[in-house]
């Protein structure tokens, strides 16, 4: 048996709950508790395969390339600190498979999105950091 998890896991609830904290390291530490949260939740005994659309290595990239673009490492700092705290608390994965897309075609894939870090994701800069990580 397999699991998928969609990057779209967060219940219309949960989402409103990270509304005020879009572009901030409150998001990040949110998506860090979204880990744990998954963890939880989902039943894997007798799986052979969980499959996740979004990791906390995202949250991570995020936060790194944000640090980098607005010259405040200590933001990056902080999220380190608080996934080594919490990190024991996920899912244990036997391998992760990263696909990473160029920035061009990153950027095309997002311009239509209406989000409030919006200016992040269509940021060459920004997404050149991301990659980075």
């Amino acid at each position: 048996t397999s699991v998928f998890l969609p990057e779209l896991y967060f219940t219309e609830e949960q989402l409103l709950g990270l509304k005020d904290k879009k572009g901030t390291i409150d998001e990040s530490k949110w998506f860090i508790e979204q880990e744990i949260r998954r963890k939880n939740e989902i039943v894997t005994d007798n799986c052979l395969s969980v499959i996740v659309d979004r990791l906390y290595l995202s949250t991570l990239a995020y936060c790194f390339a944000r640090s980098k673009l607005n010259k405040n490492p200590e933001e990056f700092r902080e999220l380190i600190k608080y996934y080594d705290l919490k990190k024991h608390l996920f899912l244990e994965y036997d391998h992760i498979i990263i696909f990473n897309n160029d920035v061009e075609t990153t950027i095309s894939r997002r311009k239509d999105k209406l989000s409030a870090d919006k200016q992040y994701w269509i940021d060459r800069k920004f997404m050149k950091y991301h990659q980075y990580f």
